[in-house]
């Protein structure tokens, strides 16, 4: 009997420790099928990764995703500093267009700090950027305040108004992110 029950532990911890999150956009948010399923797909392989390396306590394996090098680079430069996990196992979320291509925001992640530097909330969103064929463009934690992105984004009737509003934004989030990853060439190349 405690042979079976042991088992079935085993089977149980390897099963949640492999399980798969599968990201799915709300419905006429992205005309172009392909390029729907590309994001979708590529989406769900970043956020299965960097959930299974979080929970793992090890590093990334990116070599497998369509992501640009410099958001890999940058990606890996922030996990050095920081692990994060994302608790749901589904997420389904809108997706925003900017100029550059289009925006996913608001995945809810749990940070792990890998140390007591780390100061800031361990409940946080998550953004993910792709171009516009679907190739992941930056992956970075959203600012925490989500009453001053809403104040960002909010108030802007024209299209251009929105999408310098969302560079505005990206700006900010990016800057906080060099904070994170401890990049003091960005940083000084900002001031």
């Amino acid at each position: 009997m405690k042979r079976t029950l042991l088992c079935l532990a085993i089977i149980l911890a390897t099963v949640t420790a492999s399980a798969a999150i599968t990201f799915r956009f709300t419905p006429g948010t992205i005309q172009n099928a392909a390029t729907k399923q590309r994001m979708e797909r590529n989406a769900s392989a970043l956020l299965s990764e960097i959930d299974a390396a979080g929970r793992a306590s090890r590093q990334l394996n990116l070599s497998s995703l369509e992501m640009e090098p410099g958001a890999k680079a940058r990606l890996n430069a922030l996990w050095e500093n920081l692990h994060f996990i994302c608790e749901e196992p589904s997420i389904i979320s809108r997706c925003l267009n900017d100029a550059q291509g289009y925006q996913i925001r608001g995945v809810q992640i749990t940070v792990k700090p890998l140390d007591a530097s780390y100061t800031q909330s361990v409940n946080r969103e998550l953004t993910i950027s792709f171009n516009r064929t679907g190739i992941i463009t930056g992956v970075r934690p959203a600012m925490e305040n989500q009453e001053d992105v809403r104040k960002v984004l909010g108030g802007g009737s024209a299209v251009t108004d929105m999408a310098q509003r969302r560079e505005i934004l990206k700006f900010v989030e990016d800057f906080r992110c060099y904070y994170n990853e401890r990049d003091i060439s960005s940083l000084n190349k900002i001031y």
